[in-house]
């Protein structure tokens, strides 16, 4: 699933883009694997969820295992990935360590 969701990166943006029902054809799974495999990822801080202003989705991968664009934009992609999960960069801090 992260390799699958890691396929469908936009290389500008970092913003990966799908419908479950899509992916789950795809990779030839029902899509309550797929909504199951989302939180599992979510939990393990290895995707986050975002909403842009017009309520679409989108994911990111964590930045520390996949990351696109310049290296100059990848402190960025840190800071918008771990904004997911927390204002506070304890979270950071414990995923670094581990």
């Amino acid at each position: 699933m992260l390799f699958a969701m890691m396929s469908l990166c936009d290389p500008k943006t970092a913003r990966i883009r799908f419908m479950v029902k899509n992916l789950a054809d795809e990779l030839g799974v029902n899509p309550t694997s797929i909504s199951a495999s989302l939180s599992r990822l979510k939990k393990a801080m290895l995707v986050a969820q975002f909403m842009e202003g017009n309520g679409d989705k989108y994911y990111m991968v964590n930045p520390y295992i996949f990351s696109v664009g310049r290296k100059q934009r990848w402190g960025l992609l840190v800071q918008k990935f771990f904004s997911a999960f927390s204002d506070d960069l304890e979270l950071q801090h414990k995923f670094q360590e581990s």
